[in-house]
Order: structure tokens, then sequence, then C-alpha cells
């Protein structure tokens, strides 16, 4: 079988100059690939108005209004190479053309200074993977690789956002080429090596991942100085050139390179090391990296737990950013290229091979991963495309492109196809003007937050919105029982007449997590089969089709849509959700892969004291879901009650370094199971840790607190433990002053008991904190009656009346009072 074609020398041009005929038809490759990059980069506009619809992109662009200004407020995971390109470029253009940017007035100027940046650089990677596949294998080589990138949909797609991965991209594909110079006797390219790869490693620490295919270049060269041979034969390395004191010289030079420039980059690794390696913010760099390998969960991170490591590049990834066929060929160039052993081929794979295996391998399996790899792959799919070529050519001598030109034709409909979504409305804008025009006045709209947020959509017309919190079925699994996160989510959908969701947003990533989080992942199946008195009123999504044809996979990686063509979908409401909501409650209670059943009966156990029994129920539910920390919480409490202290102590130890400490949500997570005691022990404990740290406690550790003391007081209102409610209403009020139904609660106990000037004063701040509670007007009203002022009595209860006309009792006792 033949082999590629292969240089034997250090010079480009030797042996294969580029004529005339070549440097025109790599012109015309730059400028498709120009215009395809370049076209519709101000996506996301709405006449005037920009929104920043990829997350990313904004932090990036605003960490880079602060460049030369507040370095120290930029929060970022990512290097601050790309940061310094658009502050010198963004503020060059603005003096040019008499506008600030980074300004409110110059947002949509900024986005397309920032985005053209990311394409102009795109559409040199072009030519760098014209060279890079030249050296690799010949001039049609070259050309071809720079062919399929020109219509390659994955660095297409992230050519039209300002975010590191095209940035990256091109650095890195710049080193490759240089490398392939290496060894040489020359320092030029050890230095323009070091400047290349500093600068990517500047932009994301993955960037040093080239010391592969550097130190390979060396390893597979025979002797210090002399041009890498074209082909190694047998495959062999050879320290022969390390024995060299020059090549050591000039490998320092790429480091130093390196180093000063990735310093300059991230110049806080030095100047203040705690910063740069704190982990207050998720963007931030350790926290970024925990996310990436799923130590940290967030919403954006539960599809992932669907994908198989490696294998979702193979089926997924690379089919959305390359096509299949493209796909398909890359995969049997590497094969190729093993072997053949082609030296500037193994040295490709050097830089591709280890960053797949360190991004493949992540929990975190975002399309962008994929963009450093696309030069590459493009080469090898040349590479694949020609070898058959020169097979076919061997029967029919004008055969030798064919190949290649059926490769190219998916190649560039999908292109085509994908490229129009940048000339079409936004899908998240058309459904903004369908729900201001079709929608009723004061509609009810639930909307969402997250990295792709709907709230801004109803914020055109007259409607009520509300903002879900998506976020608690994430803090509280394991922690609070099942039935309350359907609570939870049933008081959320109270008066909501709409839901606004984007499927990248919420749904799609839910949908991936059926066992981890059950609740998040049943509530959107049920909202999309109407079983929650919802049903689909409206899909909006734009697609990426040609001539009829769709190049839309409904499998994708949410990522793969979400930027720039996500679907909307408007629920509305149409059966009775409370019942629906109901109905999904007992159902949990009855569910066998749930463990709320045996909690129940484990709470019951426990408050009957009967602790073999409760160990036994609370036993059953860590059975079920060994991550429920709320059953093993019960274990620790039954144990103690049941006079085993060591055992009880023993556990804790055990849970604290099992789960990496007790999270504050377990006080919650109690009082919700109705152990008020409990909880408020849990909760008291974890406010007063941050006390000792000196640091604030989240809010809704004394929100909850407070809540607690107040069930607590109200149980035992119930059981006419008077004194013990009181003592709890005032812990209530130490915590949270404003919360209005607790100075209701004592009133009444002082009513009770015929205090009726202690209970005036709780019933008027009552009614100061909420003026619309009918309830404590009636209060008021009757404690004035108590005490004897018809009058006051009389004005309350007229009060009362007004607010809740259809309450009889309020009637009765404005008639008996018109009786005196």
């Amino acid at each position: 079988m033949a082999d590629f074609p292969t240089k034997k020398t250090e010079n480009f041009d030797s042996g294969d100059r580029v004529t005339p005929r070549t440097f025109w038809l790599l012109l015309t490759l730059l400028t498709l690939a120009a215009g395809l990059r370049f076209y519709g980069l101000d996506w996301g506009t709405d006449g005037q108005t920009f929104h920043a619809f990829h997350p990313d992109e904004q932090t990036l662009i605003d960490s880079s209004a602060r460049i030369g200004r507040d370095m120290r407020g930029i929060v970022s995971s990512y290097g601050k190479a790309p940061m310094y390109v658009l502050a010198g470029t963004a503020r060059a253009l603005g003096w040019v053309v008499g506008k600030t940017p980074f300004s409110e007035d110059t947002t949509r100027f900024t986005v397309l200074v920032a985005r053209g940046i990311s394409a102009g650089l795109g559409t040199l990677t072009v030519v760098l993977t014209f060279l890079l596949g030249r050296r690799i294998g010949d001039t049609t080589t070259g050309l071809v690789s720079a062919f399929f990138l020109t219509f390659c949909v994955g660095h297409i797609q992230q050519c039209h956002y300002f975010t590191v991965d095209i940035f990256l991209t091109f650095w890195v594909t710049l080193a490759l080429v240089l490398v392939m110079f290496l060894p040489s006797s020359r320092v030029a390219p050890y230095l323009g090596t070091g400047v290349a790869v500093g600068i990517a490693a500047g932009t994301r620490l993955v960037g040093t991942g080239m010391v592969v295919p550097f130190l390979l270049a060396h390893l597979l060269a025979p002797s210090g100085v002399k041009a890498l041979p074209a082909t190694t034969g047998k495959f062999g390395l050879s320290l022969a050139p390390f024995r060299s004191r020059r090549v050591w010289q000039k490998m320092a030079i790429t480091l130093a390179g390196v180093v000063v420039l990735f310093l300059i980059c991230e110049p806080y690794l030095l100047l203040d090391p705690d910063l740069f390696f704190s982990d207050s913010d998720a963007r931030r760099l350790i926290p970024s990296m925990q996310i990436a390998s799923g130590e940290r969960v967030h919403m954006w991170t539960l599809f992932d737990f669907s994908t198989t490591p490696y294998l979702f590049y193979l089926t997924h990834i690379l089919r959305d950013a390359l096509g299949y066929p493209l796909e398909l060929s890359a995969l049997v160039g590497i094969l190729l290229i093993l072997r053949q052993r082609t030296t500037p081929g193994l040295l490709l794979l050097g830089w591709l091979i280890p960053y797949f295996l360190l991004v493949g391998g992540l929990h975190t399996k975002p399309i962008r991963y994929a963009t450093p790899m696309i030069p590459a792959l493009c080469i090898l799919g040349a590479m694949t495309s020609l070898y058959v070529g020169r097979w076919f050519r061997k029967r029919h001598t004008r055969a030798y492109l064919l190949p290649a030109v059926l490769l190219a034709i998916p190649t560039v409909m999908y292109a085509l196809a994908f490229t129009r979504i940048y000339g079409t409305e936004d899908s998240r804008i058309t459904a903004s003007r369908w729900i201001a025009k079709n929608l009723p006045d004061q509609a009810s709209i639930l909307t969402e937050r997250g990295g792709f947020p709907t709230q801004w959509m109803g914020e055109d017309g007259p409607f009520h919105t509300r903002v879900d919190q998506a976020s608690f079925l994430l803090n509280t699994e394991g922690f609070v029982p099942y039935w309350e996160q359907i609570a939870y989510l049933d008081d959320l959908l109270k008066g909501v007449d709409w839901i606004l969701s984007i499927d990248e947003n919420r749904s799609r990533q839910f949908a991936g997590v059926q066992v981890q989080y059950p609740i998040g992942y049943r509530f959107y199946d049920k909202l999309k089969s109407g079983e929650l008195g919802f049903v689909i009123q409206k899909e909006i999504q734009v697609q990426p089709s040609l001539f009829g044809l769709s190049f839309h996979h409904r499998d994708s990686d949410p990522t793969a849509t979400a930027y720039d063509h996500p679907k909307v979908v408007l629920y509305k409401r149409v059966g009775n959700v409370s019942q629906a909501m109901a109905t999904w409650r007992a159902e949990a209670l009855k569910d066998p892969s749930l463990p709320d059943r045996a909690l129940q009966e484990g709470i019951d156990a426990y408050r009957a004291q009967n602790w073999a029994l409760a160990e036994q129920a609370f036993q059953e539910t860590i059975t079920l879901r060994p991550t429920f920390l709320l059953g093993h919480i019960m274990i620790v409490n039954t144990l103690l009650k049941s006079g085993k202290r060591q055992e009880a102590d023993d556990l804790w130890i055990k849970l604290d370094s099992e789960f990496g400490g007790i999270p504050d949500e377990i006080g919650m997570g109690l009082s919700k199971a109705g152990l008020y005691r409990e909880g408020i022990l849990y909760l008291e404990r974890s406010l007063a840790l941050y006390a000792q740290t000196g640091g604030g406690s989240p809010q809704w550790i004394p929100k909850t607190l407070a809540e607690s003391w107040y069930l607590l007081g109200q149980t035992l209102q119930d059981q006419k433990a008077n004194t013990e409610a009181e003592n709890a209403y005032k812990q209530v009020i130490r915590i949270l002053p404003e919360f209005d139904l607790v100075y209701q609660n004592l009133g009444e106990i002082y009513l009770s008991e015929n205090r009726p000037e202690d209970a005036l004063p709780q019933f008027e701040k009552a009614v100061s904190l909420d003026l619309r509670n009918d309830q404590a007007w009636f209060l008021l009203g009757k404690a004035y009656l108590v005490k004897g002022d018809l009058e006051n009595a009389k004005m309350n209860f007229q009060q009362a009346m007004g607010l809740a006309p259809q309450v009889l009792e309020y009637r009765q006792a404005l008639e008996a009072l018109g009786r005196h």
C-alpha cells in the first residue's frame, strides 16, 4: 500500500513549492472561510437591543473591560490572553471611530469587535491548517485540510462567540506548525514555539499539553541539530538530541517564553496566589476544575451524568462538530498514521491524543471542548480521503480527488445549513414576540434562571412573572424528604397560568439524572406528558436545514444548540395542578424506589420512642438510596436517643468523612420532615460554625431556623403548651423580627389567657407587617372587644370584612357588636 507523501527537509517549499494556482485556491478558501465566520456575527440582536445569550462570552467581555483598570476584580477560570487582545483592540478601534467600548451605549460595538476577533483568528487558522497539512502530506493534503476546516460546522459555530476556544485553537495550531521544524539549528523556531505555547497556556491551562509534541519532536530525531526526518521507518525513540548542550539551551529559550508569557497572562499566580487559587466563585480556576471533573454539581452539568466518558465524543460531540462522514474519515486517519508512522503525523497525534485523553474523560463534555482538536481532525480526514484516492488512481487516473469530493459534499451542505441560523431571528426573540401578542393581560408566567434564562421574555407585556429556583432540587438532594421537594414545586406552581422554558436550560439537563435527581427528572417528564395539568402550547426552534433536509439531532449535547438556536417551550395550564401535585406526593410515599415511605415509618417510630423499629426503618432508607444523608443522620439521632452514644459518635465521624462534612441543609430536612427540635439543633449548630469562622451564613439558614421555631411553636400551641409555645415564638422574633405571623400567634396565646393588654401590641405588629392579613385585623378587634373598647373593635372587624367579605365569622362578629 502506498505511503503518504513526505518531505525530507526542514524547508516547507523545497520539493513542493506554492504555485500561483495553489495561492489562488488558498485565497479562495480564506474568502469562503471568512464569509462563513463573519456572516451573522450580530446574532442575538433585536433592533438596537443586544441579548447576551452566551454567558461565557459575556463573562469574558466583562472581564476584558477590567484590563488596565481593575484586574483584581476579574473572576474567570481562563487566562487573560484573550482579554488583553479584546481590551486593546476594542479601545484602539473605539478611539478611531469615536466610541467608548465596554459601556452600556456601545454593547453592540464591543460584542461585534469581540466576535470579529474570534472570526478573524478562525479564518487565520485555516491558513495554519493548510501549512500543517502540507507538512504532514503535500500541498494537496494542505488544501483539502484547509477546505474541510473552512466548512467545519464546529469551527464555524465557535467563531460566532467570543470565548477562549477559538483563541486557544489558533495558538496551539500555530505551535504545531512550529514544532514541525524541531529540532532545528536555528533559534527562531524555539522562540516562536515558546511564544505560541505561552499564549495558549495563558488562555487555558490545557495549552501546556503542547509539551508532548515538543518533546516528541526531539525524541524522534536522530541528532540534536539536523532536521526531523519525514518518516521513522520502524518506530523508535532516541535520546541523542538531549546529549547536546546546544539543544538544551534552545529548549530553555522555549521554556522561558512559555513561563514569561504564561505569567503575564496569569500575573496573580505570583502577585497574589490566594486570589489565584480562591474557590469563592464557581467561575474561578479551582471550582471550575472541580465542576469539570464532576466534584461539584451545577445545573449545567446534569446532562453529563447520562454521557459516557470518551465514547460520547465519538458518538455525539464529533458528529455534531464535523458530521459523520468527516468524523469517520478522521478516525481512520489516526489508524493510517499509526500504520505509516510518518514523524509529522506522529507529532500531530502527540497533541491530539493527549488532549482527547484529558478532556474526553471529564464529567463535563460541552461541544466547545472539541474545538482545539478540529484542525488536526480535518487534516486526518483529508489524509484518509487522499489515501483512498491514490488507491482509486491506480484504476482510473482521474479518480484521485473523488473520495475527497464525496466527503466534501455533505460537509459543505451541513455548513451551509448550519450557518443559515445566524441569518434567522433567534428563537427566544421570536418567542418573546409571540408571548407579547398572544398571552392575556395579567397572565402569570413561571420563568427560569440559569445559563439560558427566560424571565426577560415576559417583561414586554402586562404579565406577572415568577422565577423558578430549580437549584433547590440540587441543593436539597438527599437532605430533605422527596415529598417536600414535590411540595416545593407545588408551591412554585400555585397561580401560574404559563410556564416559559428553554429545553437546554432545565428539561434536557434533568433528563440526564433520572437516578441522581429523581424529582427534577420526573417533574419535567410529567410536565411534557401533561400529567401536571399543563400542555405544550408552543414550541419554537431554529433548526439547521437546507433544501428541506434537516441536520438537527435531538440527542446532541445541550451546548450544541443552547447558545444560538435553543428550543423554547411554552406550557399552558389546562387542568387541576394542585390535585395533580397532591397525587404525585401520595405516589412518592408509595414509590418503592424512593425512601419516603420508610422515612415516614421511621419518624413515626421515633416519635413513639420505639428506637429499634425507628433504626430499622431509617436503615431501609439508606439501603434504597445510600446517598440519602437524612436517613443516615436519623440513625445517628436514634442511636443517641437509645443510649448508644459511642456508636452514634463513630457513625457521625464516618459520615462527616464520607460526605465531606455534614451540610447545613440537613437542618432544613429534619424540619421539613416534622422533626422541628432536631432541625433547630442542626441549624443552630450551622449558625454557630459560621460565627466561629467570622463569616456570614447563607440567608436561608436563619430564615429556615425561624420557620422551624415557628412550626414548633404552632405544634406546642395546638397541644395547649402555651408557655413553651411562647418561648418558641420569641426565638422566631429574635432571629427574624419581620416574621408577621408569629406576632399573630403570640397574640392568640395572650388572648386565650385573657391578657388583652399583652395581645394588642402583638396583633398591631402583625397588621403593620401585613396590612392585608384579614385574620390579624379580626383578632385585633377581638382583643379590643375583650378589653371593652367597642369602637376600636368595630373598626377592626370592618377592616377584616373589607379584606375578606366572604368569611362568615367576621360578619357575625360585626353584627353581634351592632346589637350591643
